[in-house]
Formats: C-alpha cells, structure tokens, sequence
C-alpha cells in the first residue's frame, strides 16, 4: 500500500472504502478522493443508492411492497 494517502491507487482506496465507512470515518475528506474523480464519483453513486433505498424499506405507514411504479 503506499505511504502517501494521495497516491494510493484506486484499488488500494476501494479496498478499504467499506471499513472506512463503517468506522465512521469522513471518506468525502480522505486525500484521495480529493484528487481522484472516480473515486468521488463512485462515493456519490453509492450516496445516491443509500438515499434511495431509503424509499424501500416498508414500515407500518410505508406503501405496499408490490408497488413498485416509483421504479420505472
């Protein structure tokens, strides 16, 4: 892994993106995602999934299941 936050690679970055987030840790400010475009394009994509499947989870006032017509 390199030394240097900012020149770890992609795949080192990815790497350990999920235990990252599971930490607690703010990923939105590591130096690579500062200087990496896909990585913050990755990170906004899966911020975008999560804030979606908000709208999924049914709840007691939550619409039915099989309503899916949001989706299309």
């Amino acid at each position: 892994m390199s030394e240097d936050p900012r020149k770890l690679t992609c795949k080192e970055f990815q790497n350990q993106m999920a235990e990252s987030v599971g930490s607690g840790v703010d990923v939105w400010s590591h130096p690579h995602v500062q200087v990496c475009a896909t990585c913050r394009q990755l990170l906004n994509d899966l911020k975008t999934i999560a804030e979606n499947s908000q709208r999924f989870r049914f709840g007691v006032n939550e619409s039915d299941p099989d309503d899916w017509s949001e989706t299309t």
